[in-house]
């Protein structure tokens, strides 16, 4: 990426984190069913920066969206923090493996699904490492992976219709002149 296209990008990714705290503030707004469980709404917009900027914006935008997030819901540094950070974190990199490797194999939708399930066994993880006295909690696995496939499905679809959507606005957008 060249230093004027890199300048270009920067601002774009600001509107991208800023958007993607804005969803994360809404949905935590929203009554659960499970103390634990979220859609991420977020993570549709983490997902469109990956596969339309690459890994490095991607990582620029979650990074952004996670200490805004943190900040604005002040748990900046907590344990839902940390958890929260292990998990996107570890999704960010299944994703992008998946989405440069695989790209003929994996659709948005299975990416999605990917990092999702990713998500969930990384916080368990560090659950078990960190706040749990034994294995035991891995016995949620189950139901967390079960979640991870239902939101990583409703993520992934919402991730794909945009992103057709912004495909066909570049592609029928009259070329601007310098």
């Amino acid at each position: 990426m060249s230093h004027a296209s890199d300048m270009r990008l920067w601002p774009r990714l600001a509107l991208f984190a800023a958007a993607a705290t804005l969803l994360f503030l809404f949905e935590r707004a929203l009554p659960n069913p499970l103390p634990f469980f979220r859609l991420g709404l977020a993570n549709v917009v983490t997902l469109i920066v990956l596969l339309a900027h690459g890994f490095r914006a991607a990582a620029w935008v979650l990074l952004l969206r996670l200490l805004l997030g943190g900040f604005f819901a002040g748990t900046l540094l907590g344990p839902q923090f940390l958890l929260a950070t292990a998990g996107s974190a570890a999704s960010l990199v299944v994703m992008a493996v998946a989405a440069q490797f695989g790209a003929r194999i994996w659709s948005p939708l299975g990416i999605s699904v990917l990092g999702a399930t990713t998500h969930a066994v990384a916080q368990l993880v560090v659950v078990a490492a960190l706040f749990a006295a034994g294995q035991g909690v891995f016995l949620l696995l189950p139901l967390f992976v079960g979640m991870a496939l239902l939101t990583g499905t409703c993520t992934g679809v919402v991730a794909d219709i945009v992103l057709a959507r912004l495909d066909l606005a570049t592609r029928t957008a009259p070329e601007r002149s310098p």
